[in-house]
């Protein structure tokens, strides 16, 4: 069988929660068949080490996306007799010569439109277009979660056995870091000065991260003074209205702001956290959580979306629009050490619920299921 996988989110200094679920399922070879072969679709800007010396790397120059999905990656697959297309993402040909696997990891998109601009009310309306068109031709769609699955069923009103939850992995890597000086090293290296308590995300609107800042704002003076805010990741979209936010507020000194941390940096910079926050308004699944979750790292997270299905009784929740809320359970486990140890134990045996093994298993099980019935066609 040969087996294509779309992997244009593999771009250089770009760590995306995508990457990670492309990166879980390629390293799992082992889960395949011997004789079962990978060709890989990239663009110009794909930067990508396989891990297999038997993987297919094929470069086809993008230049306008549309082109490159339906008409350039098509001819290819054709050209290569690919027996299934793997898609990490809604973006997959139309009309192509074998079965096709598309993953809807949510339907942010359509939850959380960017702008209210005709303009982007108007990408909006295509964008439900496109999926609703991609959905139906799809042989299956692979979802994080069980409720992402039903946001899709509920929005789409696809047949319930198309739709297939898959959660996914977080790899060895992230792992308790109990090592001083690594975590030393991190903390010099971004400049944290202070126990801290972290965040680790985008900045976009659905993550709600000016109401983890007012919170903080609003914590006891001891602990403000004892602790910093670290807000670790992608300083893309909203970033700039975070910056203005804490400097009316005064908290320049006392929020980090670190912008994207490396793959190496992050399991020391989760363990030492007195807490991690995640204040996320949507999620079909919340990755960081579960990151944090393996490092050893007490949990507090909204109550909203996905998460509380991720997380089960291994954090705490709260409600996202009642910020007094999180002020209160952050006041209560930052003065109680006995109540954020017994979190951090709960969270590091629900993390090993998700493993890159478990993931690649499932999608192969799914990858030879529309294989099997397209060939009975």
């Amino acid at each position: 069988m040969i087996i294509g996988v779309d992997i244009r989110e593999f771009e250089k200094n770009k760590a995306t929660g995508i990457g990670q679920y492309l990166s879980n399922f390629l390293s799992a070879r082992s889960v395949f068949r011997a004789e079962d072969k990978f060709i890989l679709y990239g663009n110009q800007k794909t930067t990508f080490k396989p891990p297999e010396k038997d993987y297919v790397v094929r470069i086809i120059r993008e230049r306008i996306t549309l082109w490159w999905d339906q008409i350039l990656l098509p001819w290819r697959l054709y050209r290569d007799r690919v027996d299934v297309f793997l898609s990490p993402y809604y973006k997959a040909p139309l009309l192509a010569s074998c079965p096709v696997v598309v993953t809807i990891h949510d339907i942010l998109f359509l939850k959380f439109p960017q702008r209210r601009s005709i303009r982007h009310l108007l990408y909006t309306l295509l964008s439900h277009i496109y999926a609703r068109a991609l959905i139906s031709k799809a042989s299956a769609i692979i979802t994080d979660s069980k409720h992402s699955k039903r946001d899709i069923l509920n929005t789409f009103k696809v047949p319930a056995e198309k739709v297939k939850v898959v959660t996914l992995g977080v790899t060895k890597r992230f792992h308790p870091v109990r090592e001083k000086g690594e975590i030393e090293r991190v903390k010099k290296k971004y400049n944290i000065k202070r126990r801290y308590l972290l965040y680790v995300g985008n900045f976009k609107p659905h993550k709600n991260v000016p109401s983890l800042i007012d919170a903080y704002q609003r914590l006891p003076l001891s602990l403000r003074e004892d602790h910093q805010l670290v807000l670790a990741g992608d300083a893309g979209s909203g970033i700039r209205e975070v910056k203005k936010r804490l400097a009316k507020m005064g908290l320049v000194s006392d929020v980090v702001v670190t912008g994207l941390i490396s793959f190496e940096d992050l399991p020391p910079l989760y363990s030492g956290a007195e807490v991690f926050v995640f204040p996320s308004l949507y999620e079909g699944f919340g990755l960081p959580v579960v990151e944090a979750m393996a490092c050893g790292v007490p949990v507090i997270s909204s109550d909203a979306a996905s998460l509380p299905e991720i997380i089960g009784d291994a954090g705490v929740l709260y409600s996202p629009d009642r910020v007094e809320n999180l002020v209160e359970v952050l006041t209560s486990l930052l003065s109680n050490p006995d109540k954020r140890k017994e979190l951090a134990e709960k969270g590091l045996n629900r993390s090993r619920l998700y493993r890159p093994g478990s993931q690649a298993k499932k999608i192969r099980e799914i990858i030879m299921e529309v294989y099997q019935e397209w060939k009975l066609r």
